[in-house]
C-alpha cells in the first residue's frame, strides 16, 4: 500500500470509530432512558419498538467493531 492509500485507509478508520462511539453513545441514552420508565411502560408497544432500536444499535456498534478491528489490522501493515 502507498502512502497516499494508506492516508485514505486512515481517514476511513477514523471515521468509523467515530461512527462507533456516536451508535454506542446514542445507545446508552436510550437505555437510560428506558432504564428510567416504568416496568408497565417498558412492556408496552413504545417501550418494545425502544428496546428494538437499542439491540439495533448494539448490532450496529458491534458490526461496525468488526470493520474497524480488520481495518486496522491492514493498516498496521
Amino acid at each position: 500500500m502507498n502512502k497516499t492509500q494508506a492516508k485514505e485507509l486512515n481517514t476511513y478508520v477514523s471515521a468509523i470509530n467515530d461512527a462507533i462511539n456516536f451508535i454506542e453513545a446514542l445507545r446508552d441514552e436510550l437505555q437510560e432512558t428506558f432504564d428510567d420508565k416504568s416496568e408497565h411502560w417498558q412492556e408496552s408497544n413504545a417501550g418494545t419498538v425502544m428496546q428494538n432500536h437499542i439491540d439495533i444499535l448494539d448490532d450496529a456498534a458491534s458490526s461496525l467493531d468488526s470493520v474497524y478491528d480488520a481495518l486496522s489490522e491492514v493498516e498496521a501493515g
